[in-house]
C-alpha cells in the first residue's frame, strides 16, 4: 500500500473538486483527470464496529461482487494510506451520470420514472443496500445505473425475501431528504410499479405490503 506524502495531497487538493468534506478533512474529491479519491478517516472511538468491518474493506469487496452481478460500481484501483492522518483512500475512475436527487432538481421529465426497476433489479440480484437514497443511485448517459457509496451492502446468494424487501424500500421512500420527491411521485404509485417490475408470487406481494403497513406505510391490498 504507497503513502500519500502530504504534500502530494496537497497538489491533489489545488485542483480537486470536494464533493464531500472540505480541504481540512476531504471524504469524497475528484481531480483535473477525473480520478475520485475517497477518504476513510480513523473512528474517533478505539474500538468500534468499524475497527473489525474496516468500511475501506467492504467498498473494495462490495464494489468486486457488484460488478460481477452486471451493477455499475466503481472499480477502485488503488488503496493508499495518508502520510500523517492515517487514512485509508481508495482511488477509482469517477463514474459517468448524476444522482436522482440532481435529476430531480434540474427538472427531469419523470425523474423517478426508472427507480421501481432499479430497486427490483437489486432485489432480484440478491443486493440489500443499506444505504440507498437517491443520492447514492446515478442515472448514467446510457441509460444504465450505478451505485456510489456502497461500504453498506448485504449480499445474498439468491433473491432478498419479502421482508428485507420492505425494509430496504421503506428506509428509500422515507429517507428525510428525499419524502418531499415520493410524495410528488405518489409512493402507492411507485410501490405498485416495484411490485410490477418485482417477478414476486402474488402471495408474496400481499405480504410485501403488510410488511409495509408495519413500517407505518399504509397501501390499499
Amino acid at each position: 500500500m504507497r503513502v500519500l506524502l502530504d504534500s502530494e495531497l496537497e497538489e491533489i487538493l489545488a485542483s480537486a473538486q470536494i464533493l464531500y468534506g472540505d480541504k481540512s478533512k476531504p471524504q469524497l474529491i475528484v481531480d483535473a483527470s477525473g480520478m475520485a479519491y475517497k477518504f476513510f478517516h480513523p473512528p474517533k472511538k478505539l474500538i468500534s464496529s468499524k475497527t473489525f468491518r474496516p468500511p475501506a474493506k467492504r467498498f473494495i469487496k462490495n464494489a468486486l461482487e457488484l460488478n460481477k452481478r452486471g451493477i455499475n460500481a466503481p472499480i477502485v484501483e488503488e488503496t493508499l494510506r495518508g502520510e500523517h492522518s492515517k487514512c485509508l483512500i481508495l482511488k477509482y475512475a469517477k463514474l459517468d451520470g448524476i444522482d436522482y436527487r440532481e435529476k430531480i432538481s434540474i427538472g427531469h421529465p419523470a425523474p423517478l420514472d426508472s427507480l421501481p426497476s432499479i430497486c427490483a433489479d437489486l432485489h432480484r440480484k440478491g443486493v440489500y443496500f443499506r444505504a440507498i437514497h437517491l443520492g447514492n443511485i446515478l442515472h448514467q448517459p446510457n441509460g444504465q445505473y450505478a451505485l456510489i457509496d456502497i461500504s453498506d451492502c448485504q449480499l445474498s446468494r439468491g433473491t432478498l425475501g419479502a421482508y428485507k424487501r420492505a425494509r430496504n424500500i421503506a428506509h428509500l421512500i422515507t429517507y428525510s431528504k428525499d419524502k418531499t420527491a415520493f410524495n410528488q411521485y405518489s409512493t402507492p404509485q411507485f410501490i405498485e410499479d416495484y411490485l410490477c417490475a418485482s417477478g414476486l408470487h402474488p402471495l408474496k406481494q400481499i405480504l410485501f405490503k403488510r410488511l409495509l403497513g408495519t413500517k407505518g406505510i399504509q397501501l390499499a391490498m
